[in-house]
């Protein structure tokens, strides 16, 4: 079963104004409950939204046939993962991979100053 799609756009009209960098930056950091226990930091942190976004009971815990592994589908279809801004576009923790022309900006995985590819074997990590 999906999560209707009106259920869907409600989720991440609640999640969206939640998901801060802030937040973001304190989950990869460790600085949340119980953090010690999490195997699956992605996960916990789309929850932990949720549970903050909707409350219980509410009309998408009134579904009948949905499961957990169906709200979490939707749920990653929403939230970023933890690694990626809120955008989608991945923020590098620490260095940078540059260009063999220099250039630091990469584009799909392609230079934005000469077009050369990621996956040449073109690219030196920053000294």
């Amino acid at each position: 079963m999906r999560v209707p799609s009106d259920h869907v756009a409600a989720m991440r009209a609640a999640i969206h104004p939640l998901d801060t960098f802030e937040r973001r930056a304190a989950y990869r950091a460790g600085r949340f409950p119980r953090a010690d226990r999490v195997t699956d930091l992605d996960k916990r942190y789309r929850w932990d939204l949720l549970w903050l976004a909707i409350p219980v009971p509410g009309p998408l815990w009134d579904l009948p046939g949905l499961t957990d592994a169906h709200i979490d589908t939707a749920l990653r279809a929403i939230v970023p993962p933890l690694a990626a801004d809120r955008l989608g576009n991945v923020v590098a923790e620490e260095g940078c991979t540059r260009c063999i022309c220099g250039c630091k900006y990469w584009e799909h995985d392609r230079c934005i100053d000469c077009g050369l590819s990621a996956d040449d074997d073109l690219v030196k990590g920053d000294d």
